[in-house]
């Protein structure tokens, strides 16, 4: 080592080709070497090839394509087909492999991964958890780590795994998929999983490669399944995101998943009492325990004025803030939402491999290929079980046609297997016709060797129930086949039902939109109307539809409403919620002041409730200019619950 490190000493010059003048002298001689070709730069030797060796800078530039392009392929982009990134695959494919039924230990799960991904084992124990976090292809047991919480799962030793249901369901099928050499040649893995799902929206997913990143939100089980039947059908969808940590979400800039969108995820915060806060819902990206540190930095900051902060979160999240008695819960809920993490943006960044290379594709393209690979594959699925079949019912009346006319005597007295063929292939000569396809000479080989204890308690009555079921399934299968859209439309409705219910997290994302038409708001004709309960509901006429939609979530006496609105007012972080709380003031004066018209029937018996009346109607009749101002100035907001 000493050695080499004195063939690449310091004081070594790098130009060998031309070495350093040691006199003034040589310098001047070297000076009519001016007309030669121009010398090499200082690193000369770095750049080129000298006696066999290949040089940093050659490595590097041939070399550093082929590491990004393994990045990106091998690493960190999900593919198109599956949803899944290669350790994803090789973990799932590990499993299938093992599977009977039963837990494995983790650390045996990452062991028979090992085979398939040539990388370290903490690797594929840090994907795997995530799979069993995302609760949709892996049944856990033990501690998995808590997603609200951040806590870390358990060792791979304590921990436990097996496929679920869904997966075995819908992820596999040895039949359809494709198959390549593991990177050291001894085993087979698949190129992608014939997955009949959207299972990257359903999981979304996130990875930095070199050059690129790909952060695609998760979204809901069953409206995806729903927008791949309106696919199939014909009928137009839209899709936005919703998380397993509940909370509320602005997805006006959404932009179909692709780069320059964002969305803002809001917490959920209720207020207990006058004093109290309590957190139930946080946004997606975000724990308990950052959401509890950025409070007390707002708070060290000035930001907020809070005595106390509680962490309580076990299953359900549940974080208690103590206000400040000098200070307004109603300030502290707007300063929360502007300083700490409470409100994050979130920036999506659709891109997968298709075709061997990455692309940007929105999350409507990704579904509606998704929505016909699963059309594909089940064609696939169709045309393999009808070839299954169709061989069947050759088999089963080849077998009926040489018991049945025993053949089999035409064996006795051959004395090779070929010549007891050729005699088998001659008696089944006028009898070919009756058959679906030629017969080969592994058809005679099987007929050849059937048990003398089959061909004597062979049943007809039974052998023709055989080959009737056979032709019914053959029947069934090639309709299926001729209207493959309506069997897949039918297999997603199947695997709605099945495994709709229950199976994202309890929370659900409120998501505020916005509605825009297409000719404008001239087209919006809008008015407001007080129904039962004391809810304000908005009612809006777009293009001949109706829609009546939740605007306020409040009750009369609340001071503030659920789901107000993440836009701000020309880029005022708090100018649009106070202008939102200032509407919210105005309209409970317009109900006092019908409540007041109500209670006194003539207005001559209460003359000393004239000026309060003519208060109030003044403040109600800026509340209603105020309400209608703000629907002209600004798009039309909405809170609406995800389909469960």
């Amino acid at each position: 080592m000493a050695e080499e490190k004195d063939t690449i000493g310091r004081d070594e010059p790098l130009n060998e080709e031309a070495p350093t003048p040691q006199t003034a002298g040589d310098a001047a001689d070297a000076a009519p070497a001016a007309d030669a070709p121009a010398r090499a730069g200082k690193f000369d030797r770095l750049t080129q090839d000298e006696g066999g060796v290949r040089k940093l800078t050659g490595m590097y530039k041939n070399w550093f394509l082929d590491y990004a392009s393994y990045v990106i392929l091998e690493r960190a982009v999900p593919h198109v087909d599956d949803g899944l990134k290669p350790v994803q695959r090789r973990i799932l494919h590990a499993m299938k492999v093992i599977d009977d039924g039963r837990y494995n230990k983790v650390a045996n799960i990452v062991g028979q991964t090992m085979q398939y991904h040539p990388h370290g084992d903490a690797s594929i124990k840090d994907a795997l958890v995530q799979l069993g976090q995302k609760d949709l292809l892996i049944d856990c047991q033990g501690n998995w780590g808590n997603i609200l919480t951040g806590d870390e799962a358990a060792a791979g030793r304590y921990i436990e795994a097996r496929l679920s249901k869904f997966a075995s369901e819908v992820v596999f099928n040895k039949k359809t998929t494709e198959w390549m050499l593991s990177y050291d040649g001894r085993k087979e893995e698949p190129v992608t999983l014939p997955i009949k799902f959207p299972l990257l929206l359903a999981q979304g997913s996130d990875g930095i490669a070199v050059g690129l990143a790909s952060k695609i939100l998760p979204h809901n089980f069953v409206e995806l399944i729903n927008a791949c039947i309106a696919h199939l059908e014909g009928r137009e969808f839209q899709l936005y995101p919703d998380f397993p940590t509940g909370g509320m979400a602005d997805v006006s800039r959404y932009n179909d998943g692709l780069r320059g969108g964002a969305v803002k995820v809001r917490a959920k915060i209720s207020k207990i009492d006058k004093r109290t806060l309590a957190i139930t819902e946080i946004p997606y990206t975000t724990t308990t325990e950052s959401i509890k540190e950025s409070i007390i930095k707002a708070n060290d900051k000035g930001k907020i004025k809070i005595k106390k902060v509680d962490d309580n979160t076990a299953d359900k999240v549940e974080i208690i803030i103590q206000v400040s008695p000098d200070e307004s819960s109603d300030k502290t809920i707007d300063a929360l939402y502007a300083f700490t993490d409470c409100e994050v943006s979130i920036s999506p960044n659709a891109c997968v491999i298709w075709e061997e290379k990455p692309h940007f594709l929105g999350v409507s393209e990704i579904l509606r290929r998704s929505a016909e690979h699963t059309k594909w594959l089940l064609g696939r699925e169709l045309e393999i079980r009808l070839g299954e079949l169709n061989e069947a019912w050759h088999a089963a009346s080849l077998e009926r046609i040489f018991i049945e006319n025993k053949l089999y005597q035409l064996i006795e007295g051959c004395k090779s297997r070929e010549e007891a063929y050729a005699a088998v292939d001659k008696g089944l000569e006028p009898f070919k016709k009756l058959l679906r396809r030629e017969v080969t000479l592994s058809d005679v080989q099987r007929l050849t060797e059937l048990k003398f204890i089959r061909i004597s308690r062979y049943d007809s009555d039974k052998a023709d129930n055989e080959i009737r079921q056979i032709e019914e399934d053959i029947k069934s299968t090639q309709y299926d086949l001729n209207h493959l859209t309506e069997y897949a439309v039918a297999y997603y409705e199947r695997i709605r039902d099945k495994y709709g219910k229950g199976k994202r997290a309890p929370h659900r994302t409120a998501r505020v939109r916005q509605h825009r038409g297409h000719e404008g708001r001239r087209d919006q004709r809008q008015a407001l109307r007080r129904p039962r309960r004391g809810l304000l509901r908005h009612r809006q006429v777009d293009e001949g539809r109706r829609v009546r939609v939740r605007l306020f979530g409040h009750r009369r006496r609340d001071r503030l409403y659920e789901g107000r609105s993440l836009h701000y007012h020309q880029g005022e972080r708090q100018g649009l919620l106070r202008q939102e709380y200032l509407l919210h003031r105005r309209l409970q004066a317009q109900r006092r002041a019908h409540d007041l018209q109500r209670a006194v029937p003539r207005r001559q018996e209460r003359p000393d409730h004239d000026e309060a009346l003519r208060h109030q109607g003044h403040h109600a009749r800026q509340g209603v200019r105020h309400h209608q101002g703000y629907a002209q100035e600004r798009d039309t907001l909405y809170v609406c619950q995800s389909e469960r």
